[in-house]
């Protein structure tokens, strides 16, 4: 944390006279794809995300830009959820560089997802299914139909397709993650759920996002010190501020009688964005 801290404040002392170094790099190398990449880099590193993303559209006019900066336009426009803008550059991604068709519409599917156009997230990936021969890439593309029908409200179908991504590749890590949460959260073949879970965080025993489903699942076994236990290292790793994952831990503390830590969590978990009135539920228990 001092690293990070110093880095920041080194970074931001000299702020200006690295603006002015990157300009004169601009200015002496105008054609050159490192030079250029070096310039949206550092607008991205002051914050200046738009300026980043007009660097490289500029690129892209100039034709100096290669595959990577089309991803890096499109990875912008997701962060800023300018979707429909995202879905017009996959398509000149595709155009561009047509061996990148099949990753370019799994990025148009999540736009879709993201816009609620479910049906086209869905339609937009099945050239995918016919056309992938790789059994681990097959998987993902399983995976993700799973996600949008889940998004849709459809878990019959989410879990279909999950069970089609498993069968495909059994280790398929994010598939395993997301089919057990969906079953601990409708209260569901908990026991099918947590072996799947146990599988996921043998796999990747830091990451937050998978330690919570470990917790939830215990959660809804009823198995609250061990929820808590579980949830409480969630949180630990956890850098995002997660607010599912601080209102799970406030949730199982509840249960285990903590009333006061609960309720910190809860409020941690207000403040980062959870709904209002799923906290105002939770402490009028």
């Amino acid at each position: 944390t001092q690293c990070r801290y110093t880095t920041v404040v080194i970074f931001s002392k000299h702020v200006f006279k690295v603006g002015e170094i990157v300009n004169l790099l601009k200015y002496y190398h105008p054609e050159d794809l490192k030079a250029n990449n070096i310039v949206a880099q550092h607008y991205i590193n002051c914050g200046m995300l738009d300026n980043a993303k007009n660097q490289y559209i500029d690129m892209v006019e100039r034709k100096i830009a290669d595959a990577d900066t089309y991803n890096k336009i499109i990875g912008l426009m997701s962060y800023q959820k300018q979707y429909e803008d995202m879905i017009e550059y996959c398509d000149i991604l595709t155009k561009a560089f047509p061996e990148t068709e099949q990753v370019n519409r799994l990025q148009k599917s999540y736009a879709y997802m993201e816009m609620g156009e479910y049906e086209k997230a869905i339609k937009v990936l099945e050239p995918n299914l016919k056309e992938q021969k790789d059994k681990i890439k097959l998987s993902e593309t399983y995976g993700i139909i799973g996600d949008i029908y889940n998004r849709w409200g459809n878990k019959p179908e989410s879990f279909k397709s999950y069970q089609k991504a498993l069968k495909l590749n059994p280790n398929n890590i994010v598939v395993l993650n997301n089919y057990s949460y969906n079953l601990s959260v409708m209260n569901q073949k908990l026991n099918k759920a947590l072996s799947m879970i146990k599988k996921v965080v043998k796999a990747e025993p830091s990451n937050a996002t998978y330690l919570d489903t470990f917790g939830w699942i215990l959660y809804q076994m009823e198995d609250y010190d061990e929820a808590v236990a579980m949830l409480k290292l969630a949180n630990e790793k956890d850098t995002s501020d997660s607010p599912a994952i601080m209102m799970h831990y406030g949730d199982a503390l509840f249960k285990i009688g903590k009333v006061v830590k609960a309720k910190l969590y809860w409020k941690k978990a207000l403040d980062a964005g959870a709904s209002a009135e799923d906290i105002e539920k939770r402490m009028k228990q």
